[in-house]
């Protein structure tokens, strides 16, 4: 009778732990597949590291450097504005975070030092990024009015030569990747230039 007992306790002790080694290494396993898929801790260094690695995996070599990150409100995207060191060129790579809390670039767009407008969605909702360069200084204002959406937005331009704008779109307003943009000066009366991009 005890020697039943002893065995049946033995069974249900061996099958726990089989259970354990199980989700043990399952865990493990899940573990390293999101370490894998999200390799980039949250720091500038890390950051351009990977950068410079997705810039260079083709043919076309970018050689960014970076020069911002910007999270997206409480989203689980970040913004990594950087120049083409080899051209001069604007552009940003949209990452994401992982349940590590780790990055992963997406993708990227790059073309060139005038004001662009990007679209990007996020697991919180909806962004418009404005990038450019604005070293003559006469831009003040930049007012986005989105493509197939009744919606527009007007920012005032960071005093930098190159910088990053980020609007939180309201909800309702679908991701747009395109926009046109118009510029005023500090009177807020819009500058007629060829000198910008309007997409």
């Amino acid at each position: 009778m005890v020697g039943i007992n002893r065995r049946k306790i033995m069974t249900i002790l061996g099958v726990i732990v089989g259970i354990l080694i199980v989700v043990i290494v399952t865990a493990k396993i899940y573990s390293l597949k999101v370490d894998a898929k999200y390799p980039v801790a949250i720091n500038q260094k890390d950051i351009q590291q990977n950068l410079t690695n997705w810039g260079n995996r083709g043919d076309t070599k970018t050689n960014p450097k970076l020069m911002n990150t910007v999270h997206l409100g409480k989203s689980n995207t970040y913004i990594a504005y950087f120049k083409n060191q080899s051209n001069g060129y604007l552009g940003i790579a949209v990452m994401k975070e992982g349940p590590n809390k780790h990055l992963r670039i997406v993708n990227s767009h790059y073309g060139s030092n005038q004001v662009k407008y990007y679209g990007v969605n996020t697991n919180k909702g909806n962004y418009g990024i404005i990038i450019g360069n604005n070293a003559d200084g006469l831009s003040h204002y930049v007012q986005a009015e989105l493509e197939d959406q009744s919606f527009k937005f007007k920012v005032q331009v960071p005093k930098k030569d190159d910088f990053i704008v980020v609007k939180k779109l309201p909800k309702g307003i679908g991701k747009t990747k395109f926009a046109d943009l118009y510029f005023f000066d500090n009177a807020n009366k819009e500058i007629k230039s060829n000198l910008f991009l309007f997409h």
